[in-house]
């Protein structure tokens, strides 16, 4: 390994390399350098490998995990692979080039007009005469917004006195709050709890942004105090999620780690997840194991378990009526990360495509259509992969090997959605389901009691099924608030949208298929 002056030149600054102050130049030839290195670093952990008679299959599986690592840091995130065939079919009509004015943009906002004038009516350049003003006008769009502002409200509250006898006054009563006599409005609670769970800014940031506009001193537990309050009143809204997840009979799971600062022995927590298409419905536990998932579905109209092949979701499910199915995105990710270290993986991960072209196609059809599609079309593909997985020749303990062990151990659970038109084909719709639970994560690192993680299911599950039903999680939670303030029984996101004839958005369509 050189160290001539080809060598890429490292800026130190106080303690760590500052790769910002690198000119295009010095990054392309430290990233040369860094690839030099590796290949270098590689040979040499071989060789001592082979020196201290550390067998062929550990050396194999150290190699695939620095790989592995390498691809992590360095490579793409995605996983999408290009598809030359769709690229092929692709329509080469040339785009429209009409650009819409913001009003047909986003028609449902408010539409401001002003009029711009000349303060002195201009003179003409031919004949030097004073013009006059038309009724045409030259009209010109721009979106804008009006910045958070907040308000005091003084509630004036009327008085009433007898004028006969003068023995008895009257006060109107004050107007049901979450927290009565409190400093805050409803909207503050409701504010602060779509700020950290819909789009999981903490709650001291939101402290900060009410500086910004002059409302100082607020303070970040007062404000969580608001959050565990409305988390309070929307228990039943809770509860009714959760019987509109257990009705299904296509059920979807997962789990992340998830820590309680504080308060409880345990901190490595877990924020499990159960979904349908149209509701989401989270609970922090402080466990892992499959008995959270059997206790969900006790009682349940649960057929299939749709997760991934964590054991807790198999053991959960023996003794009842409810079968597995695993998720072949799962199966898919072992491959693509098997191909970096043998081109032999790429056969399955093609395979893999077509099948989810398959999906693609037959997304929004009846699951009888679906299954009939599958049958003909999925099965015999998966049958190719079978066969060609079975042939392959690899050290069981390499990334394909283990991708090969993974789909063979798992076939009749990764192949049950081919019988069933209503099983999907992965377990995605989890996923992105905990998604946000994720960002919030790593934005404000978990809850600081027990209490504050009920709060965190309560808003994580309304929040995220309004996500599902393309309804706006503000005024939403406005008008449950005021319902359930005035004795009405709330409705749960999804029976909102569908009282109010919500549109699903396209996005929001293309991820619940």
């Amino acid at each position: 390994m050189s160290t001539s002056s080809s060598q890429p030149l490292l800026i130190e600054t106080s303690e760590v390399t500052r790769y910002e102050t690198f000119t295009r130049e010095q990054l392309i030839e430290h990233v040369e350098f860094a690839q030099v290195t590796e290949r270098f670093l590689l040979e040499k952990l071989r060789e001592a490998y082979a020196k201290i008679g550390i067998p062929q299959q550990e050396t194999i599986r150290v190699v695939d995990q620095l790989v592995v690592l390498r691809h992590q840091h360095f490579g793409r995130s995605s996983e999408r692979r290009p598809n030359p065939s769709r690229e092929r079919k692709a329509p080469q009509t040339p785009r429209d080039p009409k650009v819409l004015l913001p009003s047909e943009r986003y028609p449902d906002l408010d539409l401001v007009e002003t009029e711009v004038e000349l303060q002195t009516a201009p003179c003409c350049k031919l004949c030097e005469a004073e013009m006059e003003k038309m009724s045409a006008t030259e009209d010109a769009e721009f979106l804008t917004m009006i910045r958070k502002s907040f308000h005091i409200v003084r509630q004036k509250r009327a008085k009433y006195r007898c004028t006969k006898c003068h023995g008895d006054i009257a006060t109107a009563p004050l107007p049901p709050r979450l927290i009565p006599g409190g400093s805050f409005s409803d909207e503050i609670a409701i504010d602060v709890a779509v700020s950290k769970y819909a789009d999981h800014i903490p709650v001291e940031r939101y402290v900060v942004q009410a500086e910004r506009v002059g409302v100082v001193g607020l303070l970040a537990p007062t404000l969580i105090d608001q959050t565990h309050a409305l988390a309070d009143h929307l228990k039943p809204v809770y509860e009714a999620i959760r019987n509109e997840v257990r009705s299904s009979p296509v059920l979807h799971a997962d789990e992340t780690p998830w820590k309680l600062l504080e308060g409880d022995e345990t901190r490595n927590w877990q924020m499990w997840g159960f979904f349908n298409e149209t509701s989401s419905y989270y609970s922090a536990q402080d466990t892992r194991a499959g008995d959270v998932a059997r206790d969900f579905l006790k009682s349940s109209k649960t057929e299939v378990l749709v997760s991934d092949a964590f054991s807790g979701y198999g053991k959960c499910t023996k003794g009842t009526g409810t079968k597995n199915a695993y998720c072949n995105a799962h199966a898919r990710r072992k491959f693509i990360e098997a191909e970096l270290s043998y081109p032999q993986a790429s056969p399955v991960i093609d395979d893999y495509r077509d099948l989810y072209e398959i999906e693609r196609e037959i997304r929004g059809k009846p699951p009888e259509e679906k299954q009939h599609t599958r049958q003909a079309r999925s099965k015999p593909i998966f049958e190719k992969i079978r066969t060609y997985v079975y042939e392959l020749q690899c050290l069981p303990q390499s990334s394909l090997g283990k991708a090969r062990q993974y789909l063979l151990t798992y076939w009749v659970e990764l192949t049950r959605f081919l019988e069933d038109g209503r099983i999907p084909i992965d377990n995605n719709l989890a996923e992105r389901g905990l998604r946000g639970a994720v960002l919030g994560r790593k934005n404000y690192y978990g809850n600081h009691s027990k209490r504050g993680a009920q709060t965190t299911s309560v808003l994580y599950s309304i929040v995220e099924s309004c996500k599902l039903n393309n309804v706006e999680p503000h005024q939403y939670l406005k008008d449950t608030v005021r319902a359930l303030h005035q004795g009405e029984s709330p409705l749960t996101p999804a029976a909102y949208a569908l009282k109010h004839h919500v549109a699903v958005a396209p996005s929001l369509r293309k991820a619940a298929a």
